[in-house]
């Protein structure tokens, strides 16, 4: 087996998800060159990685894995591999948790330091592997994010190029009549006494094909249709614009359904002729919010209920206010639903239902981050074959 090459340079790192129940690690490429396993990204079993770990950090590092552990969230780990240098590493936890429930997974970085680098002044050290894991953890939903945009890209087009049909249609239209008109107006700008009755006959007879009052009408009506492809395509660039909004560092005062509705014109392609939405939206405040987080987390989360609607179905979306700080918004769809181990799992990170290649799992993870960022709650019900309700819980107010 060759191994790859010791890092001349500190602070390499690879990202883990440890099952606790099935004791597998699934692991990025990195990871497995830190360790010196050869191999691609994927399913790694314990005792694989046990047999990488020296044997005076083997207590330590089951201690690690433990789903009781709450304290030793960083821990410093040798590394032994034959043929090279022992290797110095610290396993970090956890890039997300689901508060109040059980954990089924861990997950974090390992960060190696190079041989030659001694502990030191460990709190820099922890510091520092603490920014990598917040770096990682924005890179990774930003990533999510963008995957979103991307699979709605060819949706949005196609939403996009039904008002521009609407309008390039009439435009058509106005231009192969507009000389016709500038023919009529002028013909009565020339009329007068001596030629009246030559003109108004040379009227009539252009006006057998179609009369001015007809000619305006038509006017009229092609203008109307300029005027809603320009409305439609203004819509949706407005609620992809609110989704891409990327000012989370600043709150802002916004209605939550207006949120709602641009998620849903985003989605309209995988909607339509599909899915039934209906609305029981109760008067609400402005909520206070990172505007680009909570549109997130609908479109995480409509993006699963449609999803989980293999032909036609209905989603009910709902609002009311819990009391004068606190309002919530429901999302019901009748799609496929979710047995309990799944319910129990759908927050936790890289978890997915979908086929290989069609999910990341890490879309409902950041709605649960983003929700409690917010110092909300987010729930799920659901029943296998009779779909599943999301309800999420928000303050009004941040301070």
């Amino acid at each position: 087996m060759s191994h790859p090459s010791q890092s001349n340079t500190a602070n390499s790192f690879g990202i883990f998800e440890y099952s606790i129940k099935e004791k597998r690690f699934n692991v990025s490429s990195e990871w497995l060159d830190i360790f010196g396993i050869e191999g691609v990204a994927g399913n790694l079993p314990l005792a694989d990685v046990l047999e990488k770990i020296a044997c005076e950090d083997l207590v330590k590092f089951k201690a690690f894995l433990s789903p009781d552990n709450s304290i030793h969230l960083s821990v410093p780990i040798r590394i032994i591999n034959e043929g090279i240098p022992d290797r110095q590493v610290f396993f970090t936890q956890q890039l997300f948790h689901s508060k109040g429930k059980k954990r089924n997974t861990i997950t974090g970085i390992v960060t190696e330091y190079p041989p030659s680098e001694k502990l030191g002044n460990k709190t820099n050290q922890l510091e520092n592997t603490r920014n990598e894991l917040k770096n990682t953890q924005e890179q990774l939903i930003q990533s999510e994010k963008m995957a979103s945009l991307g699979a709605l890209v060819a949706g949005i087009a196609h939403e996009i190029n039904n008002p521009i049909n609407f309008i390039n249609s009439s435009s058509i239209g106005l231009a192969n009549n507009l000389p016709y008109l500038k023919e009529l107006i002028k013909l009565h700008q020339i009329k007068n006494e001596e030629n009246y009755d030559l003109v108004v006959e040379e009227i009539k007879k252009k006006e057998e094909f179609i009369s001015l009052i007809e000619l305006l009408a038509f006017f009229e009506k092609a203008i109307g249709h300029i005027n809603i492809g320009v409305d439609r395509t203004t819509k949706i660039v407005k609620g992809l614009k609110s989704f891409a909004r990327s000012d989370e560092s600043a709150l802002s005062r916004v209605d939550i359904h207006q949120n709602i509705e641009n998620t849903l014109i985003i989605l309209q392609n995988q909607i339509k002729y599909k899915i039934k939405i209906e609305r029981d939206f109760c008067e609400l405040p402005k909520i206070e919010c990172y505007a680009g987080l909570i549109n997130q987390v609908l479109m995480n989360i409509l993006s699963n209920a449609i999803q989980a609607i293999e032909e036609k179905g209905i989603i009910t979306i709902s609002t009311g206010k819990i009391d004068d700080n606190e309002i919530f918004v429901s999302i019901n769809d009748t799609g496929n639903g979710m047995d309990k181990e799944c319910m129990n799992r759908v927050f936790d990170p890289f978890f997915t239902t979908k086929e290989a290649g069609k999910g990341t799992g890490l879309g409902l993870s950041i709605a649960y981050k983003n929700i409690d960022k917010h110092n909300g709650k987010i729930f799920v019900e659901s029943k296998v074959q009779e779909g599943s309700t999301f309800t999420i819980k928000l303050p009004i107010n941040q301070r």
